[in-house]
Formats: structure tokens, sequence, C-alpha cells
């Protein structure tokens, strides 16, 4: 069990028939089994529109949801209703017997900012970072791309790819 989160915070079952959206602001520590995730376009009425895995989010890493709710300091697990006609969401779907621990947002900001706890803090937000970067990129840069050095200008040619040295290019 992480320092973070502990047997005192929300509970909450996440097997394959109780799937949730990252919709609301606050954070989802996977105590046992794992979480897939999918990134999907809602339609009217809630019918998927399109589902993509984008990562498998194993015990002892977190989820993190996107605050697009909007439901304040009363944050659940439960998620966010919207009347839009569509929108973009992310999707957990827990293998068999998953358990997570659910902090909403403001808990979580309050538990992540203790000194004693910013190290493993830190960490679970690169792990649930990278997991998702990694889904999301479809490929490794091409052997013949162009490094860059910043700061600097360089005119490129048609369907060249090009990649930064060290920094943002």
């Amino acid at each position: 069990m992480s320092r973070v989160f502990t047997r005192g915070d929300e509970a909450v079952e996440a097997g394959a028939n109780q799937s949730f959206l990252l919709d609301v602001g606050g954070v989802w520590f996977v105590e046992r089994g794992w979480i897939d995730v999918f990134c999907m376009r809602l339609a009217a009425g809630g019918t998927v529109a399109d589902r993509l895995h984008i990562a498998r989010v194993s015990a002892g890493r977190c989820l993190f949801g996107d605050g697009g709710g909007d439901v304040g300091d009363g944050d659940s697990a439960e998620g966010a209703e919207y009347e839009n006609d569509s929108r973009t969401v992310l999707q957990a779907v827990g293998s068999a017997g998953t358990k997570v621990r659910f902090l909403g947002e403001g808990a979580a900001r309050a538990r992540f900012a203790e000194a004693a706890l910013r190290a493993e803090g830190a960490l679970l937000i690169d792990g649930w970072v990278d997991a998702i970067y990694a889904g999301l990129v479809t490929g490794a840069m091409p052997r013949n791309c162009e490094a860059l050095r910043p700061p600097s200008f360089a005119r490129l040619e048609p369907a060249t790819a090009a990649s930064s040295r060290s920094g943002v290019a």
C-alpha cells in the first residue's frame, strides 16, 4: 500500500462489470489487480461512439481524473453528468477482483502536498503520465531524423522528421 493512500480512503471495487469514467477531479490508487484505460467518445445519450485502449495501470500505481466534471469539494468516484451532445473521456475497466482507493481532488491536493509524501506523490504522477504518453505515442522517432539544438532555427524539407536534442524544440 502506498503511504499517500490509507485504508480510510474510499474503497471502490472496479472489476470489468464495474467500469467508471475518469471525468471527475481525483485520484484512484490501484490496490489490487489492474485497470485498463480506454479513450472513448460518448455520443448523445451515453452511447459509445469510439473506444481505444491506451494504457494498463497495475497495482501500486495511480489513475488521475481530468476534473472535467467540476464536481467540487464533494467529489466522489461516481462521476459527473454532462448535457453536451458528445464528449471524449477516459474509461477505467478493471480486471476481476480489482480494488482501488479514491481521493477527491481537494483531498488529493492536500495529501500530495504533505512534505513527507511529496516524493512518492511525484513518482505516482510520473507513472500515470508515462502510461498515458506511451499509449498515445504510436511509434519511436525515425532513425533518420534531424536533431535540433535549441535555441536555433532550422529550415526543413517537407516530410522531414525532427527532434530536439535537449529541451523543447
